[in-house]
């Protein structure tokens, strides 16, 4: 009789945590939900052209480095500190 009493509670027990589990997972998927939609376009289309200028900017920089013009420039550079210490 005892037993039957402990499993009928750990069953309820049991039934009880999984219609809570089942609240909270559909809750969840209706917050989901919420951020799926588009609310803020404007915000969302400034984030997204900053971050392709960004992107773009970085190509730039990235291929100015690679380029022989960036070489020539660090040449140069170098050329005119060692004329400057030279000098002093």
């Amino acid at each position: 009789m005892l037993c039957l009493i402990i499993k009928g509670k750990i069953l309820s027990y049991s039934e009880n945590r999984f219609k809570s589990i089942q609240k909270e997972n559909e809750l969840s998927r209706s917050l989901y939900m919420v951020h799926d939609v588009n609310i803020y376009p404007e915000r969302n289309k400034l984030i997204g052209s900053i971050s392709i200028g960004l992107t773009i900017s970085l190509v730039g920089f990235s291929l100015f480095f690679i380029s022989p013009y960036h070489i020539k420039w660090v040449r140069i550079f170098k050329l005119n500190s060692r004329l400057l210490k030279v000098e002093s």
